[in-house]
């Protein structure tokens, strides 16, 4: 069984699940919208939250070090890591002080001749200081379901620019974040560039990211799914 074939099977194994008979649970309003469309369930959305006593605005001491991009980088095409490398070679061109960071579990290996710094596996102390101090942070996935990291990012007070599959419900363009579309390197460079070349702008990201993110708390989360437990087990429909 070739690589693909091996995928194709996955996928399919994946899928045969979305008809048992079991309630179901949307971490985001994204796949929701997904499972209504293409099996026709309506289900509650619960989204996950932010560990709020690790990832909050730190203090940070980088004066001596370059201003630096931050980016999530990962081998898996659709975290869109090969579009911010463009985006950033098109912002270097006219900002060649800024740098370009990048974190993860195993460096990417895309080919490119943009420089840059990889992190690997930072702790999560450690990847809240990374937050705080980039000047911003560019999030090129073309889709997710919740994803954390900008949300993480928005409550160490950084700077978000993001595609908008799967971060509808924290993500709102031009009130805490950018919202780009997908698989565009030169609207992801514009929007890098509004960000730092308007200090006032960034300010205000930094301000409201993290009010965004406090409403998202495992408490809230916890009692959601309790509720939902409840509400099963006295109707009767399993859970």
């Amino acid at each position: 069984m070739n690589r693909y074939s091996s995928k194709t099977s996955l996928t399919k194994k994946a899928e045969r699940t979305y008809h048992l008979p079991l309630n179901k649970i949307a971490n985001s309003t994204w796949l929701k919208n997904l499972l209504k469309e293409k099996y026709g369930y309506d289900v509650p959305v619960i989204n996950p939250a932010v560990q709020h006593d690790v990832f909050y605005p730190r203090t940070t001491e980088n004066e001596t070090e370059r201003e630096y991009i931050l980016s999530f980088g990962k081998q898996l095409r659709f975290k869109g890591f090969p579009e911010a490398l463009k985006a950033f070679k098109t912002v270097a061109r006219q900002k060649p002080d800024v740098k370009l960071k990048a974190y993860g579990t195993i460096r990417p290996t895309y080919e490119s001749d943009i420089p840059f710094e990889f992190i690997k596996s930072p702790s999560d102390e450690e990847l809240a200081q990374i937050y705080s101090s980039a000047e911003l942070m560019m999030c090129p996935s073309w889709y997710e379901s919740f994803p954390l990291f900008p949300l993480e990012a928005m409550a160490c007070g950084c700077p978000v620019i993001t595609t908008p599959y799967g971060t509808e419900d924290y993500a709102f363009h031009e009130d805490n974040c950018l919202v780009v579309s997908l698989k565009d390197p030169k609207r992801l460079a514009d929007a890098v560039l509004r960000l730092l070349e308007d200090e006032d702008f960034r300010e205000r990201f930094k301000r409201q990211g993290p009010r965004t993110a406090k409403k998202f708390t495992w408490d809230r989360t916890v009692d959601a799914v309790e509720g939902l437990f409840k509400r099963a087990l006295k109707t009767g429909d399993g859970c």
